[in-house]
């Protein structure tokens, strides 16, 4: 792919499920052809369903349909609290985590000189710096202080919670992306009450709502610190966030049926709950790691979880 096409699907793994545009599917691929503008000093890419507004653009949402503002920054911060203003992105994006293709191109880099890119990038006057709201559910997190030195004894990142959580999500994503080829990334963040990461959905061609979220867990009334958190999960029939997604809401029905006959826990340290059919919940699998865990060590636990449910996932590709 090209260097447009890199940064566009990084973008897109940017959004919450809930931004992607209505009816023109989830996949990260640009639908249709790639176009970069700069106009009046703002950064624009484009496909046929949504609009990146990139560096330059005006500090609110455009006007026009489906377009999203993103903002960069030297040093991961807040930059909309949740639930956050639809179409603006909660967290900024920090320089050293583009794709090495938008880094190294030359047109990028004259794109940057341009729009006195320094500037915009500056450690104090750049993205916003929004505090921790009260109704942030991440702040829940944020004022127990989590210690990620402490938490992760190999953590050597910024000690920042923003900073902090970015650089993990983003370690874990290079780290098991190899084990979802194909599948869509979609970044989770500051609007569920008991959890951080990512979510991941299967190819489109697929025709299925089945989803694994793979990040950090905690319960909102509880002392206890964030742990490794993965659910593998679908839409209960009948229970959908879009209409459009009914056909295949059906199909999982079947396949619901096929996995739960051989699902059973992992045997891996950590708690792991199997929902029962009759609770009619969303997860079929909920697994919670053992606290403590480096990175390498949490990144190895995913792994042997998502080899768990192979099986699994191949009855949703055959079926």
């Amino acid at each position: 792919m090209s260097w447009q096409e890199d940064l566009f699907t990084f973008l897109w793994e940017e959004l919450d499920f809930d931004d992607h545009p209505i009816d023109m599917g989830h996949s990260s691929q640009p639908l249709g052809q790639v176009r970069m503008r700069l106009i009046d000093g703002c950064l624009r890419l484009r496909d046929e369903r949504i609009t990146f507004n990139i560096i330059g653009c005006p500090d609110d949402v455009p006007e026009q349909e489906n377009s999203i503002l993103h903002l960069l920054s030297t040093h991961p911060r807040v930059a909309s609290p949740a639930p956050g203003r639809r179409g603006l992105h909660r967290w900024t994006i920090p320089v050293d985590m583009l794709p090495e293709s938008v880094l190294e191109s030359t047109q990028m880099k004259s794109l940057l000189e341009v729009l006195n890119w320094d500037s915009l990038l500056s450690e104090d006057e750049g993205a916003p710096n929004i505090e921790w709201p009260q109704d942030s559910n991440l702040s829940i997190v944020h004022h127990k202080s989590f210690d990620w030195h402490k938490a992760f004894d190999k953590w050597s990142g910024p000690a920042s919670q923003v900073a902090a959580y970015r650089y993990f999500l983003n370690h874990l994503k290079t780290h098991l992306e190899a084990h979802f080829d194909g599948w869509t990334w979609s970044l989770e963040i500051d609007n569920k009450p008991d959890r951080c990461g990512w979510y991941l959905r299967m190819a489109e061609e697929l025709h299925t709502l089945f989803t694994i979220f793979i990040g950090l867990g905690w319960q909102p009334d509880s002392d206890d610190l964030p742990r490794g958190f993965l659910l593998f999960e679908r839409a209960p029939q009948g229970e959908l966030d879009w209409q459009s997604e009914a056909s295949q809401n059906a199909n999982d029905v079947e396949r619901t049926q096929m996995i739960r006959a051989f699902l059973d826990k992992p045997e891996l340290a950590g708690e792991h709950v199997l929902p029962k059919q009759s609770e009619n919940l969303w997860p079929l699998l909920i697994s919670r790691a053992p606290s403590g865990l480096s990175l390498e060590d949490l990144s190895a636990w995913f792994a042997s979880l998502i080899e768990h449910l192979d099986k699994a996932i191949w009855i949703i590709k055959t079926r």
